[in-house]
């Protein structure tokens, strides 16, 4: 280990030093390219025993971050990252939407299959533009009025009205499959978003959500579709 990254590791906890450690190895990182950082945009962990988000200092220009089932429980440690553009945190256990204040550029945040039961913390973002949180918790849609969202995925979430998603006028994909929306209402609704060209109350990944199984279900999905 050459002397400069002994220095900068002398302030890292045992723990983090392992984690640095481990984050390197998993993205074939050499010490040499953890002393020119600048040249590091890309991280990701998949299936790796990995708690807690720690070390982002090391890597300042990152665009993109992926820590997949990783049993995360909270958003954090990446203050240090302002030129994130997209993460990944799905397959977690995260339970808040939280630490994102210096992460101004995101433009893709894919959060689903974690233990989120509200949408918050994003309305800062006005970069976003694709927003995952299929499979959380989620009871009702709020925060995303100052959004300019145009892919939202909030399908297996516990759903029964569509709330907030009317004020995004951004929006072109909808995903609200395998949720508890079962009025055919909120479809006339739905008419209000005219960028609206893909909409899902059911999906092969993700299962059906009740309005789908009505008889009457695709004379009505027709109708949409011609607005």
């Amino acid at each position: 280990m050459n002397k400069s990254l002994k220095e900068m590791l002398r302030f890292v906890s045992t723990d983090e030093s392992q984690a640095l450690q481990d984050i390197c190895e998993y993205n074939d990182i050499s010490e040499d390219d953890l002393m020119c950082p600048e040249n590091i945009r890309t991280l990701e962990m998949f299936l790796f025993n990995f708690p807690r988000i720690c070390c982002m200092t090391f890597f300042p220009n990152l665009t993109s971050l992926s820590l997949v089932q990783q049993n995360l429980r909270t958003i954090e440690g990446l203050h240090c990252l302002p030129h994130l553009e997209t993460l990944r945190l799905s397959e977690n256990e995260i339970q808040r939407i939280e630490g994102l204040s210096n992460c101004l550029k995101l433009k893709e945040i894919l959060l689903h299959n974690n233990c989120i039961t509200r949408i918050s913390n994003l309305s800062h973002l006005t970069n976003l533009r694709v927003l995952w949180l299929a499979n959380n918790q989620i009871r009702w849609v709020d925060g995303l009025e100052n959004l300019q969202l145009r892919e939202l995925n909030l399908a297996r979430n516990p759903l029964t009205q569509l709330g907030n998603i009317l004020k995004v006028k951004s929006l072109k994909y909808l995903n609200v499959s395998a949720t508890d929306i079962g009025s055919f209402k909120e479809i006339g609704n739905l008419t209000r978003l005219k960028k609206l060209k893909d909409l899902r109350f059911s999906d092969p990944h993700w299962g059906p959500s009740p309005l789908s199984q009505l008889h009457n279900y695709q004379k009505a999905e027709i109708t949409y579709q011609s607005f």
